[in-house]
């Protein structure tokens, strides 16, 4: 793909003058070893992610269809697909109060001054927003942010 980084001994097919492959929006592309990948609706992308984390390139090249049937995937795609969104959305609505807290100069000011590091932040958070968050949360929150998660 275009944003992907080209390794030695790397061949490409396709450059900034020819078609390159394109990942359709709205999915994410999990590499199976040998120049083959897995295009994943993303809100199933973490799951599946995960359920290949711990296999060897050769399970996942030739076997990534049997990983998914073992999983009874079909079984969870309703669920999974239901928790994504619920939290796409709860991200949503912290990334709009984050921003209006950002125009506040008085919660700026207040973070700016902050001496007690990530848990004084979240404090101040907490007394601005009424959001009680802990660091993982907002760990995760940054990462999902980044398209890691």
């Amino acid at each position: 793909m275009k944003t992907d980084r080209a390794f030695p001994f790397t061949i490409v097919i396709g450059d900034d003058a020819g078609e390159s492959t394109r990942i359709p929006d709205g999915y994410r592309h999990i590499y199976l070893d040998y120049g083959n990948h897995l295009c994943v609706r993303e809100e199933l992308f973490s799951y599946v992610k995960n359920l290949f984390k711990d296999k060897e390139n050769i399970d996942l090249t030739f076997g990534w269809q049997d990983i998914l049937a073992e999983a009874k995937i079909e079984e969870k795609v309703e669920d999974i697909t239901a928790a994504y969104r619920k939290q796409k959305e709860e991200d949503e609505k912290f990334t709009k109060v984050l921003a209006e807290l950002n125009q506040n100069p008085e919660y700026r000011r207040r973070i700016l001054e902050n001496k007690d590091g990530i848990e004084g932040m979240l404090a101040v958070l907490k007394e601005f927003s009424g959001i009680e968050m802990d660091f993982l949360e907002l760990k995760q929150f940054g990462l999902r942010q980044q398209g890691i998660l």
